[in-house]
């Protein structure tokens, strides 16, 4: 059994971002008021329809020297699982909190995170989809913004 004796903070090594284009209903169960918002996709929950497979867009490294900007220029290519329309993107990260220690999202550490899109898009199987993401790194979700 290995013990870790840290002094002060710790933060993460390394967190690599995935990205996954999903299909959510934004409205209350009745479907009577829509209101895209960014919400977190807990277990027992309605899961968003998946409509592309998770794709690694970029990887924080660092967090200690982090600037708070994703890289100009970072982007992702989706391909559609199935067709149908992408409203939303789905978060994920896997954390590595000291070397080969990592967790991924859970309900009580970071939940997967939904996105509405600026517009939806209709897909066929198998189209690509480009997007770029642009945000500051801990700034709040008014900072995150998606380019179609």
């Amino acid at each position: 059994m290995a013990i870790f004796h840290i002094q002060g903070p710790c933060p993460p090594g390394e967190s690599p971002i995935f990205v996954q284009g999903v299909y959510t209903n934004f409205g209350d169960a009745d479907g009577l008021v829509q209101i895209p918002r960014v919400y977190f996709e807990f277990d027992g929950k309605q899961k968003a329809k998946a409509m592309t497979k998770p794709v690694l867009d970029h990887t924080i490294s660092n967090f200690e020297n982090q600037n708070g900007s994703l890289p100009r220029g970072a982007h992702s290519f989706l391909e559609a699982k199935r067709s149908g329309t992408i409203n939303a993107l789905r978060l994920t990260s896997i954390t590595e909190t000291i070397p080969g220690v990592t967790f991924g999202s859970t309900d009580d550490t970071m939940p997967a995170t939904i996105i509405p899109l600026p517009k939806e898009i209709s897909v066929k199987s198998r189209d690509n989809i480009l997007i770029k993401l642009f945000y500051r790194y801990g700034e709040g979700w008014d900072n995150f913004h998606v380019h179609l």
